[in-house]
């Protein structure tokens, strides 16, 4: 009853008109120039916060895409396949837009990157759709977890190595001026017998690593940065002239 109350507070003090005003505003002004007989939606800024396979996250401060429409995403877009850079596209909240590159700060990407069609292009893109220095922040399933191959649209498991090998094959990818670097990795359960598992090993991740179902997903960040000297030397078209 008392978190119930305290819940009833927290929500009582949200003004409305706040968080409604600018969907409003939005809607009103389309409306205007629908009545005026111009049926072309005003296009509006995207977010520099992009959310990738947003489906039921959809989330109003950022920019949502999905490859399914019937989640409503603000852009239909699968971010496997070569992505419509410079094409005009419709959102039905932002109005007709053309995808930017190097326009988002954060990339947000749960439970994606082991569903993508393709991984490469998929991080190919993520790169020339983030600013130098954006960053993604993603999570994927661990490859002995519950998690690993439960959906239909599973492709790929992933494991602590994995990303560490992806990354370090950067050159491999076609990238000329830029590359993606692992900023931090990080483990997380949410099942009862890996916290049972943690609890009765003084909270030993490792130990909890080496048994089966007992960790759940990964997270890695990931960020966008300008190749080194000694990076660009490492491209095929240099190691072809040497």
């Amino acid at each position: 009853r008392a978190l119930e109350q305290k819940g009833f507070s927290i929500f009582s003090q949200r003004n409305a008109a706040d968080v409604l005003r600018v969907a409003v505003d939005r809607y009103l002004a389309q409306r205007e120039q629908q009545q005026l007989g111009n049926n072309i939606h005003t296009p509006t800024a995207l977010p520099t916060t992009l959310q990738i396979g947003a489906g039921e996250q959809w989330h109003y401060t950022y920019c949502n895409i999905d490859h399914r429409a019937d989640f409503a995403p603000d852009l239909t877009l699968n971010i496997g396949t070569p992505l419509p850079f410079g094409e005009t596209l419709h959102s039905w909240r932002f109005g007709n837009v053309a995808l930017p590159r190097n326009h988002f700060h954060t990339i947000l990407a749960k439970n994606v990157f082991q569903r993508v069609d393709d991984l490469q292009i998929a991080l190919t893109n993520c790169l020339e759709l983030l600013v130098d220095g954006g960053i993604i922040e993603l999570t994927v399933p661990l490859d002995l977890s519950y998690d690993a191959w439960m959906h239909i649209d599973d492709k790929r498991a992933f494991n602590t190595q994995t990303w560490q090998h992806i990354i370090n094959d950067w050159w491999h990818y076609g990238w000329q001026t830029h590359r993606l670097e692992i900023v931090s990795t990080g483990l997380g359960l949410h099942n009862e017998y890996g916290m049972q598992l943690l609890a009765e090993n003084g909270n030993n991740w490792e130990e909890a690593l080496r048994t089966p179902r007992a960790i759940d997903f990964m997270n890695v960040t990931l960020r966008k940065r300008a190749l080194n000297d000694d990076e660009i030397k490492q491209l095929p078209q240099a190691r072809f002239m040497d």
